[in-house]
């Protein structure tokens, strides 16, 4: 489970080094369990199991599909003012930022007083062996022979809360899923994502909402390379709505609370640079 909230602590009260610091930039490894609800119990390898569907909003289909995760890294780095903002005829990634921000960060890009950095959240997972996938258009169903790993990354960014020190405010654009070992699994991969089960009432009622609330675009096929995606063009966010409060930040370690009370552990892995 999640590591107990400290309801009635201060994220500036702590005696401890504080984001202005050190760097946020990195790729973290989380310590935490993964907050996803409805946990299937584990594997042989005691790795949790949940549902596709539970790891990724429904936006995957088959969702019933059972997946143990491996690890889950958190990639933060800046983001340069062109690449939100763009020029010209490419000025278009600002829809990626919730309305209540945009002009915030606009004037904060343009005037250098803030900046804004991604926080993806990658997951290594593999689909379970010996379960059976159903097919649309009543077609045969298809059985699981062997571990099939998978890469599931969510793309968000965060940004400075400039009413409360060491707050972070985030949302999230979008996500993709892909194979992780071409070579080895593409074949399996394609017969659990081929021509997937249709939604259930709930999962469409889930999916609807999310097409006329978020902007929410869908792609149910898959790429060449097996990869499939969606984007949010409207995503919901702003300053007291989503983020998390950073307790601890070094070097190598970091501590964040969320805004459901949940805390976070986090260990940076070391880049090519750090070991040189």
């Amino acid at each position: 489970e999640p590591l107990p909230s400290s309801e009635n602590s201060n994220p500036t009260d702590s005696a401890v080094p504080s984001s202005s610091s050190f760097e946020l930039d990195g790729t973290w490894l989380s310590l935490t369990k993964p907050a996803y609800t409805g946990c299937h119990g584990v594997n042989a390898s005691q790795e949790s199991i949940y549902s596709l569907g539970q790891m990724a909003f429904d936006m995957f289909r088959p969702t019933s599909l059972k997946c143990s995760i491996q690890g889950t890294f958190n990639t933060v780095h800046r983001v340069d003012k062109e690449e939100i903002l763009g020029t010209g005829a490419d000025a278009k990634n600002v829809v990626s930022i919730p309305r209540s921000l945009r002009k915030e960060i606009r004037q904060s890009l343009e005037d250098g007083s803030a900046e804004l950095r991604t926080y993806n959240i990658v997951v290594a997972f593999t689909i379970e062996p010996g379960q059976t996938i159903s097919r649309s258009g009543g077609k045969q169903s298809t059985t699981v022979r062997q571990p099939i790993r998978g890469i599931l990354t969510n793309y968000g960014y965060l940004v400075p809360d400039p009413k409360v020190p060491d707050r972070y405010s985030i949302w999230f654009t979008g996500g993709s899923i892909e194979v992780n070992d071409e070579e080895r699994d593409m074949e399996g991969w394609r017969a659990v994502f081929d021509e997937a089960p249709g939604r259930d009432m709930v999962e469409y009622a889930r999916v609807l909402a999310a097409k006329l609330l978020l902007g929410a675009e869908i792609a149910d096929t898959m790429s060449p390379n097996g990869t499939m995606t969606y984007s949010l063009r409207r995503p919901i966010g702003g300053h007291g709505s989503a983020f998390c409060d950073v307790l601890y930040l070094d070097e190598k370690l970091r501590v964040m609370r969320g805004h459901h009370g949940s805390l976070y552990c986090f260990v940076k892995v070391p880049s090519e640079e750090d070991s040189t």
